[in-house]
């Protein structure tokens, strides 16, 4: 297995797809296929659903997937939120792209 993309259809909106998570095998990252992946993913998504918006939610002390969000043309919504992950609690930032 080269990775897996996790996502959720009509969330948190009706048209919106939130992505849960993308992840690669150690040896298959920093080749772009990530970005691939997505690229994949919103053409699937434009062409085959009424999905009119891609919504994933970062945690705000990552900065390398904040840039690759970012370089993937996703943009921050001003929303954030808290969640416990173990003992520790992260603060998620939402950024979203428009599919329209």
């Amino acid at each position: 297995m080269i990775g897996l993309l996790d996502l959720r259809l009509a969330y948190p909106e009706p048209f919106d797809v939130s992505i849960g998570l993308i992840l690669l095998a150690e040896g298959q990252r920093h080749q772009r296929l990530g970005s691939w992946a997505l690229r994949m993913l919103e053409a699937w998504l434009t062409r085959d659903t009424p999905t009119e918006a891609v919504v994933v939610a970062v945690p705000a002390q990552n900065h390398a997937a904040q840039a690759f969000f970012t370089a993937n043309g996703y943009t921050y919504t001003g929303q954030s939120t808290r969640v416990l992950a173990g003992s520790t609690r992260l603060r998620l930032l939402e950024m979203r792209k428009s599919l329209v």
